[in-house]
């Protein structure tokens, strides 16, 4: 059980750390989150994000991705479904857009979500995620069967 955001912070960095080096064995530059919730359907949240190597990527045209943007765009989804982003169990809703890369975990307390964006697709922001989640398997109780 997380009893303080002390807790969080040090939950937060563990998984964030194994998406930090998960991505980087990978080379892929983007924004690690990790968000904690003690209900199922919340109403308080705290998360934690880092940014691995890039907030952004911007074209020679001005056009480019936010990744901040989109972590918390999957992260909302999964808040709002409590299943990894990217499922198509309804219509999205404005402000999400169904990409991969949020993944859930029930843990004893709660429920802790990680959620990744970079320059990559949703398959490999999602096992980024994932290699957060699990790196919280001797630290929880998690079931990431979400």
């Amino acid at each position: 059980m997380m009893e303080d955001l002390n807790d969080l912070r040090t939950i937060a960095e563990i998984a964030l750390d194994a998406m930090e080096k998960h991505a980087g064995e990978l080379g892929i530059p983007g924004v690690a989150v990790i968000l904690y919730t003690t209900e199922e359907k919340p109403k308080d949240l705290c998360s934690v994000m880092r940014i691995v190597g890039a907030i952004h990527t911007i074209a020679e045209d001005q056009t480019g991705y936010n990744f901040i943007a989109l972590a918390y765009s999957k992260l909302a989804e999964s808040i709002e479904t409590g299943k990894h982003s990217g499922n198509p169990i309804r219509p999205l809703l404005v402000g999400e857009f169904g990409y991969q890369g949020s993944a859930v975990a029930k843990v004893k307390n709660g429920v802790v979500m990680a959620a990744f964006s970079g320059k990559t697709t949703g398959d490999v922001d999602f096992e980024i995620a994932m290699a957060g989640l699990s790196s919280l398997s001797d630290n929880m109780q998690c079931d990431s069967g979400s």
